[in-house]
């Protein structure tokens, strides 16, 4: 349903282009050049706009009888503006192929006499002919290259028809959000300069983002507030784009009657002005209508119309919908030939329409290349041939200004840059020294328990031993002490054995890494909470002291939080090693997820010391949880 908006879209921004277009001409229609030709040129020109709202065929005849003039005597200004006013006089009745050739013609002749302000226009009008015929590339070099233009003439009113050509550029890549802000960029252009009768079309442009976010009341508004202003200057085209807007609403509400009303006036205005995009977008609609009520039959007629009308003017986003519709209908009405004959023209129709969306994904990127390249450059040089010895004088001062302000901040920011990494290189080591530290102390507090206090207990126990084996007199009531002191002793030299293998375990100091952690999964599953398993890819090779008990405290700290948070029924440890440079560990679990993003605002120290000693070890880890579906870390160690 959404990809219909396009139809809508793509006609409001033919009907802003074209404003635009007629607007700029206007604006360039007196000639400077006085001989007996060159004033019949500039006549026929004139007498162009005086007939075009009356006499559209003497309006055309005038300016082909201007261009040949033009011609004839090399006048190159004249045959630009022929030439463009041409193109626009074709585009306006939609024969894009004779539009785009007197474009071509018309920059060509207007890069010769150095008329940036033309250039930009009819750069602007390739722009629109190329987008309508879905070469979106093409399309989006010829605005970067106007919008070049404008901005070096601080032309307000060109920039806000290329940003808001832009912002069509984003609409029909499908990225609506970024398509609104570059039509209230061009809508704060046309405010600021006065420019009301321009915002009909900013306003259905903004209807249709609206109505792609769901936001179906703003859309309204947009829509309701374009007719509105249509009307008012009889401007026939933007009201049968408002009303097919309004009615594609309706029908997704399910308000038929009221959507077929609505489908009625846009046909009404659209075939005023022959607006065949929007003639063959709502005929379209009108099949989806029949097509969502169950009247096939007129679905596919109406599906039909569409691709007629799209095939004839070489609408290539009205022909693939409408080939994707028929393919629907003809489906669902039992004639598999033909809609598998719809499906492979909609197929190859679709491929070619988002390899050109594709190869011009990344416009801002685009934007900021276009102004360090030639373009720029040749408009720069332009710039200095015409300025004064103290234009050039300025221009050095300033860039000597921000050249010192660039290397001072440069140098700052090199110095913070420098002063951090020294800050990052002792916080490193005092974090190594600190654990380093904390680790000494553990294994010199577990070789005390162990061989000290340990033994004292074990002698305890021997001498309890020896009384209970005494054969003399001692009274049941005191042997009986004497075995529960034993199994306190029993007891306390268990607990001893735990809190010295806690503390460093016995088999980490004497087998390694890979030993430790097979008994810290043996203790795991001999608690019987969760089924531990380890797969070790790796073997019993052995790392440095430091590495080793690092990363044994790291795993320890994440299966102890997996059995107290995560609800798991098994957690799986695996130990890979790639080439000589690192170890991969990942720890999964089935339990109930949670969001690593908390980990940030956790407010234990069970995660600052796993990320403590990962920076020591020169270590990475990557955590990747879904709710219900358990949770994945990743440790990457670089040797």
């Amino acid at each position: 349903m959404i990809s219909m908006r396009r139809f809508l879209f793509t006609g409001v921004l033919f009907a802003f282009q074209l404003f635009f277009i007629s607007h700029l001409a206007f604006s360039n229609s007196n000639s400077r050049i006085i001989t007996n030709d060159t004033i019949d040129v500039n006549q026929r020109l004139k007498n162009y706009f005086n007939l075009i709202e009356t006499d559209s065929i003497n309006a055309r005849l005038n300016l082909e009888i201007a261009l040949k003039i033009s011609k004839d005597i090399g006048f190159s200004a004249g045959i630009a503006e022929s030439s463009s006013y041409l193109g626009t006089y074709y585009l306006d009745r939609f024969n894009l192929l004779k539009a785009q050739n007197y474009f071509e013609e018309a920059l060509q002749a207007s890069k010769k006499t150095g008329n940036k302000l033309l250039t930009a226009k009819t750069s602007n009008n390739l722009g629109t002919i190329f987008e309508k015929k879905g070469s979106y590339s093409e399309a989006i070099s010829d605005y970067l290259y106007a919008y070049e233009l404008f901005d070096s003439l601080n032309n307000e009113s060109g920039i806000s028809a290329i940003t808001n050509n832009i912002g069509a550029i984003y609409y029909l890549l499908n990225e609506p959000k970024k398509a609104k802000n570059f039509f209230r960029i061009s809508m704060q252009f046309k405010k600021r300069i006065g420019d009301s009768l321009s915002l009909i079309y900013i306003y259905q442009n903004l209807g249709n983002v609206y109505y792609d976010l769901w936001a179906y009341d703003s859309a309204k508004y947009y829509y309701n507030k374009c007719i509105d202003l249509s009307l008012g200057v009889n401007d026939q085209v933007s009201a049968g784009i408002a009303y097919n807007g309004l009615g594609f609403i309706a029908m997704t509400e399910k308000n038929v009657q009221l959507a077929k009303e609505l489908f009625g006036r846009a046909l009404y205005y659209s075939s005023e002005k022959n607006d065949y995009r929007n003639i063959s977008s709502t005929y379209d609609n009108l099949g989806l209508l029949d097509y969502y009520s169950g009247n096939i039959d007129s679905a596919i007629y109406n599906f039909t119309k569409s691709l007629n009308i799209s095939q004839q003017f070489g609408l290539r986003e009205e022909m693939k919908n409408a080939y994707q519709h028929l393919s629907d209908s003809y489906s669902k009405s039992g004639n598999y030939e033909s809609a598998y004959i719809n499906l492979l023209n909609y197929i190859n129709l679709q491929s070619e329409l988002l390899t050109e969306k594709n190869s011009v994904s990344g416009i801002e990127t685009l934007f900021l290349k276009q102004k360090q390249e030639n373009k720029i450059l040749e408009l720069e040089k332009e710039k200095e041939k015409r300025k004064a010895q103290l234009t050039l004088i300025l221009a050095f001062i300033t860039i000597l200004i921000i050249s010192s302000v660039l290397l001072f901040n440069i140098y700052r920011i090199a110095q913070k840059s420098k002063h951090n990494n020294k800050i990052a290189a002792l916080e490193k080591e005092r974090f190594k020294s600190v654990i380093e530290a904390q680790e000494l102390e553990r294994k010199r507090i577990a070789e005390d328990l162990h061989d000290s206090v340990g033994q004292m207990l074990s002698l305890s126990k021997l001498q309890l031993s020896e009384l209970l084996d005494y054969s003399g007199d001692i009274e049941e009531e005191q042997r009986q002490i004497l075995r529960q002191s034993a199994n306190i002793i029993d007891d306390a030299c268990e607990e001893v054995r735990n809190i010295s293998h806690n503390l460093m375990p016995g088999a980490l100091i004497r087998s390694g890494l890979f030993s430790a952690v097979r008994d810290l999964i043996r203790k795991i599953n001999a608690a019987g909470k969760i089924n531990a398993i380890l797969k070790n890819n790796v073997g019993n090779i052995r790392f440095s002291e430091t590495l080793e008990i690092s990363l044994f405290r790291i795993i320890q700290e994440i299966m102890n939080n997996t059995i107290k948070h995560s609800k798991a029924s098994e957690i799986i440890l695996t130990f890979n090693r790639y080439s000589d440079k690192g170890i991969d560990v990942s720890i999964h679990d089935n339990g109930i997820g949670f969001e690593p993003e908390r980990i940030k605002y956790s407010q234990g120290i069970g995660w600052k010391n796993i990320y403590s000693r990962l920076a020591i070890i020169n270590g990475s880890m990557n955590i990747k949880s879904i709710k219900d579906k358990g949770t994945d870390i990743y440790i990457n160690i670089f040797l």
